[in-house]
Parts: structure tokens; sequence; C-alpha cells
């Protein structure tokens, strides 16, 4: 699910969301998810069965294009995401 960010809602999310089934919802100044989960652009929690946080990726930083770094990246990922999904 990708949230928003307050200081971006007047901007297009056309590009994230055409052509997708990624849900998209927009933080509001009630619930303040960036600012309590102190959210940076891009990043991408990763969380384990019961809602907890594992591990923070920026994709800025870590771009997860399988065809970028012999997708070494993306294969990181998919790993995390994984072992996410495995723990007890």
């Amino acid at each position: 699910m990708g949230v928003n960010g307050i200081e971006y809602a007047a901007k297009s999310i056309t590009g994230m969301i055409t052509g997708r089934t990624l849900p998209w919802v927009q933080d509001n100044t009630e619930q303040r998810v960036w600012e309590s989960w102190q959210v940076y652009i891009r990043d991408f929690f990763v969380l384990d069965k019961d809602g907890d946080v594992v591990d923070v990726v920026n994709l800025t930083a870590f771009n997860p294009d399988p065809t970028v770094n012999e997708g070494e990246n993306y294969r990181a990922i998919k790993e995390l995401l994984l072992s996410a999904r495995d723990q007890q």
C-alpha cells in the first residue's frame, strides 16, 4: 500500500496508480502517518504478519528495478518480504 505524504497532496498520483493494483491513500492532518512513522519520500516499509516494522528500505537509494544492478536489489527486497512473511 502506498501512502502519499501531506505535502504531496496537490501533486498528481497518476504515475503511481495507472495500470497497477497498488492501493494508494492520502495522509492527512488528523492521521499524520508520515510523521508518526518518520517517513522519508520513497521509503518502503516491510512489515511482519503482526504489522510490526521489520525493515525500511529507501527506494531512491536502493533501486528495486530488476533490470538494474543485475537484479541484486530486486532479489534483496524480495528476500526481505519472504523473510518477514515467514517470521513466527
